[in-house]
């Protein structure tokens, strides 16, 4: 799913499953609130998507899914969703920003050159509108107001290999 653009309502798919055979019921017990399945397709539980109502999500998209088990054919329970991140902002201060490098040559387009060891700078306007969102000018990064991280551990909401990292915030 491409990010960035909403996602027209015949584009979303009729259910998801697990691509993974024999798992235990513990393990199944806990999936997470937030989880990014194959094709970078972001998966939230009802949990999640009622705490996300009382939030701006601005142009992002929720749209309910029935996942299912690998066999396809064995509904999990609980309501789960399609979480389309397509808000964008322009924050980032990449000179005010460490471990960062441009993609592919791109000016103006950044990468993380150390995974989970990078510290980026965000403009102060980024916590004007919507709680989550990509910035236009680094790749596979996921923001989120104070506000919006605050919320997600009193809520008990679990996500899975997607760390929050916290961000500078500079004039």
């Amino acid at each position: 799913m491409a990010t960035g653009n909403p996602l027209a309502a015949n584009l979303v798919p009729e259910y998801i499953f697990f691509d993974l055979r024999d798992l235990s019921k513990d393990y199944r017990a806990k999936t997470p609130d937030w989880v990014m399945i194959s094709g970078g397709i972001h998966v939230i539980s009802e949990k999640f998507r009622d705490l996300l109502a009382s939030f701006d999500l601005g142009a992002n998209e929720v749209f309910e899914v029935p996942l299912y088990e690998f066999d396809q054919k064995t509904l999990r329970p609980g309501r789960w969703f399609i979480f389309h991140l397509c808000e964008t902002k322009d924050t980032l201060v990449p000179e005010q920003s460490d471990g960062l490098e441009q993609r592919g040559g791109i000016v103006g387009n950044f990468r993380s050159a150390l995974a989970q060891k990078d510290v980026l700078a965000v403009k102060a306007s980024a916590a004007e509108g919507a709680d989550i969102w990509l910035d236009l000018h680094i790749l596979g990064r996921i923001f989120l107001s104070d506000r919006l991280k605050s919320a997600l551990k009193p809520a008990g909401i679990r996500v899975l290999k997607m760390p929050i990292r916290p961000c500078v915030v500079v004039a």
